[in-house]
């Protein structure tokens, strides 16, 4: 009998975008995904920026990019790979 090992590798790079709150640039693409659809709507979600505001630009650049990555999967309607959450596609919820 051979045995056959099957690795999957998972890319897990999370950067803490905010300290003061511990917000992940990956809480911050999973609130876009939820349905957030600007800075403000992700801040009063996660708290993000609002304990000393340092991490704003870059909490700001993230949420631009995941609303950017959102419009662009659901134009197209394809499947987009998202760091640690597996696969996504905009027409079907996360299990």
């Amino acid at each position: 009998m051979q045995l056959t090992m099957i690795i999957i590798r998972y890319n897990f790079r999370i950067m803490y975008v905010c300290i003061c709150k511990g917000v992940t640039d990956t809480a911050i693409r999973r609130e876009v995904r939820a349905g957030a659809t600007s800075f403000r709507e992700v801040r009063d979600r996660l708290g993000v920026a609002t304990q000393c505001g340092k991490c704003a630009c870059e909490a700001r650049q993230v949420v631009a990019g995941a609303l950017t990555e959102n419009v662009a999967s659901a134009d197209t309607g394809t499947v987009v790979a998202n760091p640690g959450f597996g696969f996504y596609e905009p027409n079907r919820a996360l299990a």
